[in-house]
C-alpha cells in the first residue's frame, strides 16, 4: 500500500526577521489597542460587555494555531522570536496574542453589531470578502519581511500568501459574530462568560469545515496535482458555511415606507368605478 501520508516539516535554517518582527508586532498592537478603546467605548455607553468577550475569546483562540500551523503548513521560525506560546513543538510569536485578539474577537464584534443594525444576506457577502482583504493586508507584510512563511505545495501562491487561506480566516469571525449575535440575548449575567468558549468553538468549526480538503491534500505526497483542486473546494466549503448562515437573515434590506403626504395632498381620488356597491363617489 502506497504511504501517501508523511508528516511534512518546515525547511530548516530559517530565522525570523528581527525588524520585521518588531515593525509588525507594533502595528497589530496598535489596531488591537483601538480595537480595546472601541469596546470599552460601547460598554460605558450601553452597559454591555460583550464587545470586551468577545475580544478576550479571540485571544483565546491563539491556542488553535499550532494546530492549524501543522495541517496547513505555516512556520513562525524560532531564531530570533519572542515566543508568546509553544504547543506540540511550534513555538508562536508573542504578536499573534493581539492578532487573534482583534482578527477574530475584533472582527466578531464588528458582525455582531452589523447583524443587530439588519444586516441582509447581500451585505453579509460583501462582509465576507472585505474580511478577507483585511487577512491579505495583514498577511503580507509579515510574510515579505520574513517574519513567518508557508511551507509544502501550496496553491495559489503568487506571492508567499496561499490564497486558500483568507477565505477560512475570514470564516471564523463571520461564524463567531453569527454564533455571539443569535445567543447573546440567552447569555444575561454571569451565562455572557460563555463567550469565552464559543469563540474558540467558532474558530474551531470554522477551520475544520472549510480548511479539511487542502490540510488532507497538503500532508501527501500527491503535490499541486492535489492541492488544487482541494482549494477549490476549500473556496466552496466557505461559501456554505456563508450561505448556510445567510438562511437566517433577510434577503434585502427592508424598502423604506412612502412617507405621508401633507393634507391629503396626492392621495388616491376615489372614481365612480371605485365606489363601493349601492354607493357613490363624493
Amino acid at each position: 500500500m502506497t504511504d501517501l501520508s508523511p508528516i511534512s516539516q518546515p525547511p530548516n535554517g530559517l530565522e525570523m526577521n528581527a525588524v520585521g518582527q518588531t515593525i509588525f508586532t507594533i502595528g497589530v498592537a496598535a489596531v488591537w489597542v483601538v480595537a480595546i478603546a472601541l469596546a470599552v467605548r460601547y460598554w460605558r455607553r450601553h452597559q454591555s460587555i460583550v464587545p470586551l468577550l468577545l475580544l478576550a475569546g479571540g485571544t483565546v483562540c491563539i491556542v488553535f494555531e499550532p494546530i492549524v500551523d501543522v495541517l496547513g503548513m505555516c512556520f513562525f521560525p524560532r531564531h530570533n522570536q519572542w515566543v508568546g506560546i509553544e504547543i506540540i513543538g511550534r513555538p508562536i510569536p508573542l504578536f499573534m496574542y493581539p492578532v487573534y485578539s482583534w482578527f477574530v474577537g475584533g472582527q466578531a464584534i464588528l458582525v455582531w453589531h452589523l447583524l443587530r443594525k439588519g444586516l441582509n444576506r447581500r451585505q453579509f457577502w460583501n462582509l465576507w470578502f472585505a474580511i478577507m482583504a483585511v487577512d491579505v493586508v495583514l498577511e503580507t507584510p509579515g510574510i515579505l519581511m520574513h517574519v513567518y512563511t508557508y511551507y509544502g505545495s501550496q496553491p495559489f501562491n503568487p506571492w508567499g500568501l496561499p490564497l486558500w487561506w483568507p477565505p477560512v480566516n475570514a470564516t471564523m469571525p463571520i461564524v463567531a459574530g453569527y454564533l455571539v449575535y443569535r445567543t447573546a440575548p440567552l447569555l444575561q449575567g454571569w451565562k455572557s462568560l460563555l463567550i469565552l468558549a464559543l469563540l474558540p468553538m467558532a474558530d474551531g468549526v470554522a477551520n475544520a469545515a472549510t480548511a479539511w480538503p487542502v490540510w488532507l491534500t497538503l500532508n501527501t505526497r500527491l503535490g499541486m496535482a492535489a492541492t488544487y483542486p482541494a482549494a477549490i473546494v476549500t473556496f466552496g466549503l466557505g461559501a456554505v458555511v456563508l450561505w448556510v448562515v445567510t438562511l437566517g437573515l433577510p434577503a434585502a434590506a427592508p424598502a423604506p415606507a412612502p412617507e405621508a403626504a401633507p393634507n391629503g395632498a396626492g392621495a388616491p381620488r376615489l372614481t365612480p368605478e371605485m365606489a363601493p356597491a349601492g354607493g357613490q363617489a363624493r
